[in-house]
C-alpha cells in the first residue's frame, strides 16, 4: 500500500517522461493536421489546374459535344452486350407478333 501511495524517484521520473511524450505527441498530432488540411487538402481542391475542378459548372459546360461523348460513353463490353439483347428483344416481339397472328387466324377452328 505504501508503495501505491509514495512513489519511487525512478517511477515519478517515468511518469514525467510518459506526460512529456503525451503532449509532444498531442501537440505534433495537431501540427500534422493541421498542415495537411492547410497545405495539402485545400491546395488540392482549390487549384484551378487541380483534378476537382472538372466538378465545376463551368468546366462542364465548356466541353465540346465529342469530349462530352467520349465521357459518356459506355465501354465496348456493355455495347456489346446491348446490341446483342436489342436483338433478342427483337427477334421476342416479332416471335410474340406471329403468335398474335396465329391466335387469331385459328380462333374460330376450334368452333365447327
Amino acid at each position: 500500500m505504501f508503495k501505491h501511495i509514495h512513489h519511487s524517484m525512478e517511477e515519478n521520473m517515468m511518469n514525467d517522461v510518459h506526460d512529456v511524450i503525451k503532449v509532444y505527441y498531442q501537440l505534433s498530432l495537431d501540427s500534422f493536421i493541421r498542415h495537411v488540411t492547410n497545405d495539402i487538402v485545400e491546395n488540392f481542391v482549390t487549384c484551378l489546374e487541380g483534378p476537382l475542378m472538372g466538378l465545376s459548372t463551368d468546366w462542364v459546360l465548356a466541353l465540346s459535344e465529342e469530349e462530352v461523348r467520349q465521357l459518356a460513353r459506355d465501354d465496348d463490353e456493355t455495347v456489346r452486350k446491348r446490341a446483342h439483347y436489342d436483338d433478342v428483344i427483337r427477334r421476342l416481339e416479332e416471335a410474340s407478333a406471329i403468335v398474335a397472328r396465329a391466335r387469331s387466324q385459328t380462333r374460330g377452328l376450334g368452333e365447327v
